[in-house]
């Protein structure tokens, strides 16, 4: 922020829009982006005409992808400047931000711009802008529903940017994998992902989502069973500590589809009325962000505790909540699979069989999908639920 306030304060605005280009990667980032936004908007009268073009494709680029977090419209489009530069890596990094703020619209208007995405990092031939595209590509068949696939893309993302050293982009690639393997049950293989992805994002300096990789090992320790299990509370609520002392636990929520853990382990130890303090200001700040993703997680949470205290009716309400608001968002399938298994055990209680079969029917084919498992703690009162289905 300083070099671009600097630069803008010389009237250097060539040199400011390249150094509000790196921005872009902060757009993520609220505070950061409540700030920045009207200097890069203050740049665009000065950017006119067939010299510029380049440099005005990043500002507009930037800028919304500030103003998406920030919450207010974009001015210009970027996507229609960075096609008139002829640049496929800017014009895919725009069609990245653009599908973002899409995804969870779905529809044909966002597959066009997966589409052209893709098309364009094909045609660069560069691995990295390729990664990228597969890495958004996965995140949105993951929370569609599709695991394999978001396996297969995955995969093939790491497999090229191995190759490039240390970046951002690997990095992620690892903790989507590792969020993707704990779905799936393979703890061990989420373990391993999600602590390359710590080490990577500690490596170059990106604390908010370092933070993020140990919420993620916090709630693998928590699946664990069996004799693994032997102080897996303990194991997760130091991972807890250690993602606060690395960025604020409330401030993590401006992370892309973050959750925190703690309300998880709070719960798991027994430890209720701190659980739900916690899930209560989780919800508050992942909404304060347009987290959805955490959102959702926080509310499935106070959902689960109802079901701990046998409030199956409150537990029916919340968790039905969850399902209908995962619905009306395309692209969260994950949370969605979840809250069903919840709801069926509530439906159970209450003595409603016929509704806890159709939860539980529909919470096995959107396992299915994901090639999710579901955690011990949910499977057995879900299982009984089938039982006594037929």
């Amino acid at each position: 922020m300083a070099a671009l306030t600097g630069a803008v304060a010389r009237g250097d605005y060539l040199s400011a829009a390249y150094q509000g280009r790196n921005l872009h990667r902060e757009w993520n980032n609220r505070g950061v982006a409540e700030m920045a936004l009207p200097v890069m908007r203050s740049l665009l009268p000065h950017l006119d005409g067939p010299a510029h073009l380049e440099a005005r494709a990043w500002v507009l680029l930037t800028a919304e992808a500030l103003a998406l977090y920030s919450g207010v419209p974009p001015v210009g489009d970027a996507v229609a400047a960075a096609r008139a530069t002829n640049d496929e890596f800017l014009l895919i990094c725009a069609l990245y931000i653009r599908a973002y703020g899409t995804q969870q619209r779905g529809g044909p208007a966002h597959r066009a711009l997966m589409a052209e995405m893709y098309d364009g990092a094909v045609r660069t031939g560069r691995p990295a802008p390729l990664a990228l595209t597969l890495r958004s590509r996965a995140s949105v068949a993951l929370f569609q529903g599709d695991g394999p696939a978001a396996c297969a893309d995955l995969e093939r993302g790491l497999d090229l940017i191995r190759r490039l050293g240390p970046t951002f982009i690997q990095a992620d690639l690892h903790l989507l994998m590792g969020q993707v393997h704990a779905l799936q049950g393979a703890l061990d293989a989420a373990e391993q992902c999600l602590r390359s992805a710590l080490h990577l994002f500690t490596l170059l300096g990106f604390r908010p989502e370092a933070s993020t990789c140990l919420s993620s090992l916090a709630l693998v320790s928590l699946l664990r069973t069996g004799a693994e299990a032997l102080g897996a509370v303990q194991a997760a609520q130091a991972w807890c500590e250690q993602a606060d002392a690395t960025f604020s636990a409330q401030a993590r929520f401006a992370v892309r589809d973050n959750v925190n853990a703690q309300g998880f382990v709070f719960s798991a130890a027994g430890r209720l009325p701190e659980a739900q303090a916690c899930f209560e200001r989780d919800v508050l700040a992942a909404r304060s962000y347009g987290n959805r993703q955490g959102e959702l997680m926080a509310r499935l949470g106070l959902g689960r505790l109802a079901l701990q205290r046998r409030e199956w009716t409150l537990a029916s309400s919340i968790l039905s909540a969850v399902i209908c608001d995962a619905d009306a968002v395309n692209g969260h399938v994950p949370v969605r699979w979840l809250a069903l298994a919840g709801l069926t055990q509530a439906h159970q209680r209450l003595g409603e069989k016929e509704a806890a079969r159709a939860s539980w029917t529909a919470a096995r084919q959107a396992g299915q999908g994901l090639g999710a498992v579901l955690p011990r703690v949910v499977v057995g009162p879900v299982l009984n639920t089938a039982a006594a289905g037929g």
